[in-house]
């Protein structure tokens, strides 16, 4: 998972993908945990989700009605039906997950620079790499090892679906070290997550003053 990490970053440099003020490791980083969270939570690994997106079964079966911009729309799909699943299951609108760092970041940082990501030459061998990633299924405490960490946050869950680890300022991506650490608190509650057992972690947005 590393070389893929590295991947993307050096996508993102060569092309010029960021045109934003964030950092460009924080954006790059963050199409990372999206994407092989997305592909990790579909219905050939993990079962969170009702999905095939990003999987060689839903190139091949999506592929045949979208030939000329389904590779530039996966990451999008995907996205938005974990999006859609998020909102279903979270009662405070004002939330921030893995998938949501509010309307503006997403629709004025991160979607160009997924756009420019998607049209670069490099792409479809991201996407190859991401359908390679099959049969994954988790039964203990997995995102240590499988995104190389040394340590996370500890939790304490009971029998729920979905925790709110904590409250945040909305322009926390502005600085890698506040975004980073956001990322484990997330990842963190994800590392919870079991075959068909999606526990769902957000932030609460914190009012600017």
């Amino acid at each position: 998972m590393k070389e893929l990490k590295n991947s993307i970053l050096n996508i993102a440099k060569s092309t010029g993908a960021n045109k934003s003020k964030v950092p460009t490791e924080v954006l790059s980083e963050l199409l990372y945990y999206r994407l092989v969270i997305a592909r990790l939570g579909e219905e050939d690994n993990n079962a969170w989700w009702e999905s095939n997106v990003l999987s060689e079964v839903g190139r091949r079966n999506v592929n045949r009605f979208l030939p000329n911009t389904f590779a530039k729309q996966r990451y999008d799909m995907a996205r938005k039906i974990i999006y859609t699943k998020e909102t279903r299951s979270i009662d405070n609108r004002k939330f921030l997950s893995i998938y949501n760092f509010s309307y503006k970041f997403e629709s004025e940082v991160f979607k160009p620079f997924v756009d420019e990501m998607a049209i670069s030459e490099e792409w479809p061998t991201i996407l190859s790499i991401l359908e390679n990633i099959k049969s994954v299924k988790f039964s203990s405490p997995w995102v240590r090892e499988y995104f190389d960490m040394d340590k996370l946050p500890s939790v304490n869950l009971k029998d729920t679906t979905t925790v709110e680890v904590g409250s945040i300022h909305e322009n926390f991506y502005n600085e890698y070290s506040e975004f980073i650490t956001v990322i484990k608190g997330l990842l963190s509650i994800y590392d919870c997550c079991t075959f068909g057992k999606l526990i769902i972690p957000y932030y609460t947005r914190k009012v600017a003053i």
